[in-house]
């Protein structure tokens, strides 16, 4: 799932992998029959809101850690 946000899991930024792969990966869903694209919300991981998926932020809007010391 990491290969669409702007910053992994442990928030380090990851632009080159965003940059990459989340229009291609958006691109790749609405090719696919019966496949329903809705705002799912918060997870514990991301927040999806239709094709994008965006890093839980902060107040400050810097991206949170979602990931535990040692959990990746």
């Amino acid at each position: 799932m990491d290969a669409w946000l702007r910053f992994d899991p442990s928030s380090r930024p990851q632009p080159e992998v965003h940059r990459r792969n989340g229009p291609r990966l958006a691109a790749a869903l609405v090719e696919l029959p019966d496949v329903e694209i809705s705002d799912l919300g918060p997870s514990r991981y991301a927040v999806v809101a239709g094709l994008t998926v965006d890093n839980h932020r902060d107040l400050d809007d810097l991206p949170v850690p979602v990931l535990a010391e040692g959990e990746r």
